[in-house]
């Protein structure tokens, strides 16, 4: 489960890659919003491929957490932007 889901998220972070405003203006974003959406996508995925990599150790569990947060706040903002 882990990594269909970093690999979407990484996919997504990619696809933003150049950042630009107009990007932004489509979804009627500040272009910070836009640039922080798009950064934090793309190193969520590659978090939870790197807790997975460090496995049974007290750092993984922290990466892995603290990209699932950020993972859980990117997609609840999508959810909030699409009405």
């Amino acid at each position: 489960m882990r990594i269909p889901l970093a690999i979407v998220f990484i996919q997504q972070g990619i696809s933003k890659i150049p950042v630009t405003t107009e990007g932004a203006k489509a979804f009627g974003l500040p272009y910070f919003v836009w640039l922080f959406a798009a950064w934090s996508e793309l190193f969520a995925g590659i978090g939870l491929l790197i807790g997975e990599l460090i496995e049974k150790h007290w750092v993984s569990d922290i990466i892995t957490r603290f990209s699932g947060i950020v993972m859980v706040g990117i997609v609840s903002g999508v959810i909030i932007i699409s009405e």
